[in-house]
């Protein structure tokens, strides 16, 4: 199991809210949460990783449960790197972890073939539910 991977202070903010937002580059990503719940946003690309392959955000519900955000221009092949390279420096599934990859482009071929290959491959390796929208994407914490 690879050591935890220290989060800085400054690279994490906790939001309390109806809604939780991860956004550049024209794309967004938004969290729905019960108001009353918290839930911790991680800039990781920049921040917490610092020049090596990493995606931009993590956030953390108040179950502890993990959604891994890329937020892109075209370049998805390059987005999937980003995401594989960072989910194992966070996770370590126990039986029952599932988690959840975000990718967010300008350019989204959500029903290709090469992109359901991706996602068959994402729940292989890493148990994860990976959903690529374009230029906006919305997820329910419940």
């Amino acid at each position: 199991m690879p050591p935890p991977v220290e989060i800085p202070a400054e690279c994490s903010q906790n939001h309390l809210g109806q809604f939780l937002v991860c956004k550049e580059k024209g794309r967004s990503m938004r969290f729905c949460k019960p108001p009353t719940r918290s839930a911790r946003k991680i800039r990781i690309d920049g921040c917490v990783i610092k020049n090596a392959l990493a995606c931009d955000y993590l956030i953390i519900d108040w179950r502890e449960r993990k959604h891994f955000v890329e937020l892109k221009g075209k370049d998805v092949d390059y987005a999937y790197e980003q995401l594989e390279a960072t989910i194992p420096k966070f996770t370590f599934l126990g039986a029952n972890d599932v988690i959840w990859c975000f990718i967010v482009c300008s350019e989204a071929p959500a029903t290709t073939p090469k992109v359901q290959i991706r996602k068959a491959q994402f729940a292989k390796r890493f148990r994860a539910q990976l959903t690529v929208k374009t230029d906006f994407c919305e997820h329910v914490l419940e």
